[in-house]
């Protein structure tokens, strides 16, 4: 089995080179790699190997024969025998996300974060139970969705109330990645993402993910972050590149000054923007400490501010 270009014989590299989607992507390699000669190879201890089988059999299909406490995961070794994990960091979000999955794949994918270490404090991989429900289903159900090959979102007219960002990024390792939601096409290569808004699973718009600004030769793009999983704005201008973390929409204004609204709901713009001023400090008359999902300008020069519960034009 391969993630990240490198083979897995270890569970030393397997920790160190995992990726949930992609992992998931390669589970029937992980089986084949579970059920042969290599197998004795991988783990150190007991207790992984215990966990090993757990992940292999739900990895093949098959039921863990195990259960799930608040604090701990037991496991069935043997006839008799019970293996006790307790799940430290994992509870917080066991306990949040446990509504969407499955109990199958709620034991499958805890035994699996176990056999990785994610349960230390100190562990940095990040706990996904959300996106593996949208791993099996394909419907939105994080703030994260990773594509290995071309997707087609359904659409929706209607902008409706809790609307939310989404980061849809391409994780192929080699080819771009199309990308369709009506009438918008976009492609993805390597490393590129995109954000969506979606309603109720559905994709009300793609946002733009690329902005040139052609006399200034300043340019935006949004690029994926496969730690933090959420796209990075890398502005082009004279030479130089900066990068930017956790940015939602972008837009070029003219003159080639860079406007971008953050997760944290901000927007950010040169005090040269002054019709996107007039437009922001109105929108914020009106609804005092709005916090943006995203911004789009049309072809005349228009606004559009996205919240979480309706949009406004300006």
């Amino acid at each position: 089995m391969k993630l990240q270009g490198v083979n897995i014989l270890r569970i030393t590299d397997f920790r160190r080179f995992f990726e949930l989607a992609e992992f998931w992507m390669h589970r029937k390699e992980f089986t084949t790699l579970a059920n042969s000669f290599l197998a004795s190879l991988f783990c150190d201890n007991e207790e992984e190997q215990c966990l090993f089988d757990a992940v292999r059999n739900w990895c093949a299909g098959h039921t863990v024969m195990a259960e799930l406490k608040e604090q701990e995961l037991i496991l069935q070794d043997g006839i008799k025998d019970c293996k006790h994990f307790f799940l430290g960091r994992l509870a917080p979000a066991i306990a949040t996300e446990r509504n969407q999955l499955g109990p199958k794949d709620l034991i499958g994918l805890t035994a699996l974060y176990l056999l990785l270490g994610a349960d230390k404090k100190g562990s940095d991989i990040p706990l996904q139970y959300s996106m593996l429900a949208t791993l099996q289903t394909g419907n939105v159900v994080g703030e994260f969705m990773p594509l290995f090959d071309n997707c087609e979102f359904s659409i929706i007219n209607d902008y409706i109330a809790p609307a939310k960002c989404c980061t849809i990024a391409n994780m192929h390792p080699d080819i771009p990645i199309t990308v369709t939601a009506g009438n918008s096409v976009v492609t993805l290569n390597k490393g590129e993402c995109i954000v969506g808004l979606f309603c109720n699973n559905s994709c009300y718009k793609l946002l733009p993910n690329k902005q040139v600004d052609p006399k200034s030769s300043v340019g935006m793009r949004l690029v994926y972050n496969p730690t933090t999983h959420k796209p990075c704005l890398r502005i082009s201008h004279s030479g130089v590149v900066d990068t930017i973390e956790g940015v939602s929409s972008i837009i070029l204004e003219r003159g080639g000054y860079p406007v971008y609204t953050t997760m944290d709901g901000i927007l950010h713009f040169d005090h040269n923007c002054f019709s996107l001023k007039q437009s922001y400090d109105t929108l914020c008359a009106h609804i005092p400490n709005v916090k943006l999902l995203a911004i789009e300008q049309d072809t005349n020069e228009n606004y559009t501010f996205y919240t979480q519960d309706d949009l406004y034009y300006y």
